[in-house]
């Protein structure tokens, strides 16, 4: 694993700079990903970040179908996973995600859990 690196997983380039310029801030190196086959792709180049902060509504390859690849990968499923979703946290109850944020975001609770798990 990657020591301190963040996959972040989302559509909306505004939201994925954004957690990115917050997260290189705080001492993690950040890697990015627009829908979940880029990441898919990204995890079998060799790299596995520490944590992936996973976005649920994407186009190509959403949140949910991502997370169903990952789980039935042995070692890709170690990877702790935050799912972000304007959803309520009920929908994603079922994809054994270590933590659910509702967007918008709290940013201090997010950093808390990355801090916490790398």
């Amino acid at each position: 694993m990657e020591s301190h690196t963040i996959l972040i997983v989302e559509d909306e380039r505004e939201s994925r700079e954004f957690l990115t310029e917050i997260l290189e801030f705080e001492g993690f190196q950040v890697a990015a990903a627009s829908n979940g086959a880029e990441a898919w792709e990204y995890l079998h180049g060799s790299h596995q970040p520490c944590m992936i902060v996973l976005d649920m509504m994407m186009p190509v390859m959403d949140g949910r179908q991502f997370r169903k690849l990952q789980l039935k990968d042995e070692e890709l499923a170690k990877i702790p996973t935050v799912v972000l979703s304007a959803l309520s946290s009920a929908a994603t109850a079922d994809l054994a995600a270590l933590k659910a944020f509702r967007k918008p975001v709290d940013i201090q609770a997010l950093l808390q859990v990355l801090r916490a798990n790398c």
